[in-house]
């Protein structure tokens, strides 16, 4: 349950880096200090260009770190 919690969190804050890189789904409402972004489409901002790059390193660390674990077992420590 920690691993997987850990994985979202970590999605979610690619898609919120990505987001403030190339924002879209928004659009601004107030005026001056009073403006904020508000969300209109949901899979929009999701779905941003830059997101796809961080999802692909954590695929590539999670395959690694599958590789490597495999790697670990078949360590042989000579006897003294």
């Amino acid at each position: 349950m920690v691993c997987l919690g850990a994985h979202f969190s970590a999605i979610w804050i690619v898609v919120a880096n990505s987001w403030m890189q190339t924002p879209a789904g928004f659009h601004i409402i107030g005026d001056g200090l009073k403006a904020r972004a508000e969300i209109t489409d949901f899979w929009a901002m999701c779905s941003a260009r830059r997101q796809w790059i961080g999802c692909s390193i954590l695929c590539a660390g999670l395959a690694g770190g599958r590789i490597s674990g495999g790697e670990r077992e078949r360590v042989v420590f000579a006897e003294e």
